[in-house]
């Protein structure tokens, strides 16, 4: 066995949306590591409780008072009492669909349901958890396993004589998502939400493509603050909004600043792009869905930019940022095509040719990224075996903290 020094710890979340595409919670992955091929099994209260942890880190401020934390419990802690660390009315605790469900195991969930305490359960086979059902508030199906939709029916059917909410898991696409709802699925977790819907004909606003063209000219290796005063001066609001911005009491400035120009030298590259990117992703994020996409951009290039430092041959974008990444779902939240949208924005139309080349070295590093999203542990280890010398759970941990960040 590995010792504890030599564990790590792969985090992820994934947000479960009711049927109005309301993000009513978050479910909370976890897995402890090795820095070799073995992946631990969470049996043991105490790893498992770290792990759990640093997860809770994660997400717990990026939710409001109305959503839930789904946490995956192994046996072992809820046979300890060790649940009762969570608060009841934040933490829905999540089982694994036990091989056994024995007198001891049923007692124990009877007892955190009279405690106040919410359970959920992957469900595989409702049959061999007639004694659980009753003490679940949560059932989830994963929509992946049942390729059949006769047994996904007859499933739901079981499922819907129980007092119980109705969870679709794995749900990749909008038609299995509106399969779902016609089943009677109440909530729904997957990556449905990145698959964009897309409207012909729309146009984004002057101002997100002001916004875009600000977003290239800052991750240049060499920026033109004289390009950028001019784009920032065409746009009334924006120029409004830094000027507001630099003569705020935090940059304790002793005359009042009203050239675009001098606003940028006080700023300075490392605050201008924060502040860039913050308004353009506050401004394309309505819905809840659209703020969990903006998430998983911010993530993705974040964890893209980090891999970057760690690897310098991996890009040769002349990027201080990883933009592909940023950009990567702009047409789930503007419903509008890539080709459609970059063709308005002649600096970016590079980045058509990237999200349409599967083929592409961009294509590969979102790939990657998309493993830790979805906390592709197998694929995650291949990686690790594959480059040793670098740290991609902390690269991954950093990454979604700093989501967390841009997003609020």
């Amino acid at each position: 066995m590995p010792k504890d020094t030599d564990q790590q710890i792969v985090v992820a979340r994934q947000a479960i949306f009711d049927a109005n595409n309301n993000v009513v919670g978050y479910e909370l992955l976890h897995q402890r590591l090795t820095n070799s091929k073995y992946v631990l099994k969470l049996s043991e209260s105490g790893p498992a409780l770290n792990t759990i942890a640093h997860g809770i880190d994660l997400v717990v401020n990026a939710i409001n008072k109305n959503q839930k934390i789904f946490i995956n419990i192994p046996r072992k802690l809820l046979l300890d009492d060790k649940y009762l660390l969570l608060n009841k009315d934040k933490y829905i605790l999540e089982l694994a669909g036990p091989d056994a469900v024995t007198q001891r195991y049923s007692n124990i969930l009877s007892k955190a349901k009279s405690r106040g305490y919410l359970m959920a359960c992957d469900i595989h086979d409702p049959g061999k958890l007639l004694h659980v059902l009753p003490y679940i508030d949560y059932a989830k199906v994963d929509f992946t396993q049942f390729q059949d939709r006769s047994l996904l029916q007859d499933i739901t059917g079981s499922l819907q004589k129980f007092k119980l909410h109705l969870l679709a898991e794995k749900v990749e696409t909008l038609e299995s998502m509106d399969y779902a709802k016609h089943l009677g699925y109440q909530f729904f977790q997957g990556y449905f939400f990145s698959t964009p819907q897309l409207f012909h004909g729309k146009t984004i606003s002057p101002s997100l493509a002001i916004q875009f063209n600000l977003m290239y000219e800052l991750h240049k290796s060499h920026t033109d603050y004289n390009r950028l005063a001019d784009l920032i001066a065409s746009d009334p609001v924006l120029s409004f909004k830094l000027l507001k911005f630099v003569n705020s009491p935090f940059f304790g400035q002793s005359e009042a600043v009203t050239s675009i120009k001098r606003a940028l030298s006080i700023l300075g590259a490392s605050e201008l792009i924060q502040w860039i990117n913050i308004n353009l992703l506050s401004n394309t994020a309505f819905s809840d869905m659209d703020k969990e996409l903006v998430y998983m951009s911010a993530f993705r290039s974040r964890f893209l930019s980090s891999l970057r430092h760690a690897l310098p041959s991996l890009c040769n974008l002349e990027l201080e940022m990883c933009l592909p990444a940023l950009f990567s779902l702009l047409d789930a939240i503007l419903k509008i095509p890539f080709r459609e949208l970059f063709s308005q924005i002649p600096c970016l139309h590079f980045l058509t040719e990237v999200f349409e080349d599967s083929t592409s070295r961009c294509h590969k590093c979102m790939a990657l990224a998309a493993f830790f999203e979805k906390q592709d542990i197998e694929k995650i280890n291949y990686y690790k075996r594959r480059l040793p010398d670098v740290d991609f759970d902390s690269i991954n941990l950093d990454a979604h903290m700093w989501a967390n960040c841009a997003i609020k």
